[in-house]
């Protein structure tokens, strides 16, 4: 008795398609993540940009960041140097990575921008 060997191909792309499908949906998973990250990113540099602008000609640096930053939710500080010629605005933010059903901690960003403090013109006279 001859054995013949097995020909029938029928199922290969749907086994295929089911092997490579929760890969494809983890690629999309991470770039998403990924992409919100970077955003997230990018808002809170300008934000610390926007806040340190604003500091650096106020007579009280911290006050004035904190009433910009007060709706945003983020965490900031406010350090001026020693001779207040520079004046360093630190920001950041827990944010919670968009992957649905995955045990991802929050992530901390921060961000952080230093300007010449040039406080408010006074008037002599």
């Amino acid at each position: 008795m001859r054995i013949l060997p097995y020909k029938d191909d029928s199922g290969q792309a749907t086994v295929e398609f089911a092997l490579l499908l929760p890969l494809f949906v983890a690629c999309i998973g991470v770039l998403i993540a990924t992409t919100a990250l970077a955003l997230s990113s990018l808002r809170l540099a300008d934000t610390a940009r926007t806040a340190a602008r604003i500091a650096s000609t106020s007579n009280d640096p911290q006050t004035a960041v904190s009433s910009y930053i007060a709706e945003t939710g983020v965490d900031s500080r406010v350090v001026l140097d020693d001779q207040r010629q520079f004046l360093t605005v630190y920001v950041s933010q827990r944010i919670r990575l968009p992957l649905i059903g995955v045990p991802i901690p929050v992530v901390k960003i921060s961000s952080h921008i230093t300007v010449m403090y040039e406080g408010v013109p006074t008037l002599l006279g």
